[in-house]
């Protein structure tokens, strides 16, 4: 995660006037609709916008889950932390708490309508097109980094701070799970699934994600397993010759035992 960059907020900005506190927004009013994305936020300023904007912190609280969530090792993160949200006038302190002033700046507010409708992050320069295209001023980038709406990733495009973030295993991750299970020989449970990724998916969606992928297939509620060798047990049971288990590695066998009585259970 980077901690510093023209995105971390550690530039102190005066103030810029904000909505009018008893304007309501009607795509506020609105119920938004979940989105989920794989992608990772581009600097503290986004990981701390993400994190604050359904619930308010006490500073100790939200420098321990940024240290958990990042896996972070700087002596100077606290100091950094602390710039962070004394110089960025989007986040606010009341009451020993830290959160966000959800109310957004008026300059941006096309920018948010167009992020709600696509569903998915956009660039800048995706941006700039839709703002030629639909003749709306638009402010400069740095203008997002102020409000408390938008994330910019890691990945250079812009989204909304109230999207939910979940870092999805890539190819390589996926292929090295499945070469683990198929040494193993046995299925793995989801939770020890979720540890060897490191990941904190709902249970759930890793599970729907994994069989996606082609590459696992579901045993149990909470089991997953190779699916290339699963197809071929499955093979094994419909063969009429039944010694045909018999000819192979005694290890084999028992592995293939327990698999096919949780097949067949």
């Amino acid at each position: 995660m980077e901690l510093t960059g023209e995105w971390s907020g550690f530039v102190k900005k005066p103030r810029v006037k904000a909505k009018d506190r008893n304007k309501k927004s009607s795509s506020k009013a609105k119920l938004q609709e979940e989105v989920v994305l794989n992608e990772v936020p581009g600097s503290l300023t986004d990981t701390i916008k993400s994190l604050l904007w359904n619930k308010w912190e006490e500073f100790p609280r939200l420098e321990e889950l940024i240290l958990e969530k990042e896996q972070i090792s700087d002596d100077k993160f606290t100091k950094k932390l602390i710039r962070s949200l004394e110089h960025n006038p989007c986040f606010v302190e009341k009451d020993g708490k830290w959160g966000v002033d959800k109310r957004g700046q008026e300059l941006n507010d096309a920018v948010y309508q167009w992020l709600l409708m696509s569903k998915s992050p956009l660039t800048y320069q995706e941006l700039k097109s839709m703002a030629r295209e639909n003749s709306v001023e638009l402010g400069e980038e740095k203008d997002l980094v102020w409000d408390s709406r938008f994330i910019r990733y890691k990945s250079g495009r812009w989204g909304l701070s109230s999207w939910k973030l979940e870092r999805v295993p890539d190819k390589k991750e996926l292929k090295a799970l499945l070469k683990e299970i198929e040494r193993s020989g046995a299925p793995m449970a989801v939770e020890k699934v979720k540890k060897f990724f490191d990941v904190n998916f709902e249970l759930e969606r890793l599970i729907n994600y994994l069989e996606k992928s082609g590459l696992f297939v579901r045993i149990k509620p909470d089991l997953i397993f190779s699916k290339r060798v699963f197809n071929k047990l499955l093979d094994k049971l419909s063969v009429e010759d039944q010694l045909e288990l018999f000819r192979q590695s005694e290890q084999d066998v028992l592995q293939e035992a327990e698999l096919m009585l949780i097949i067949k259970d």
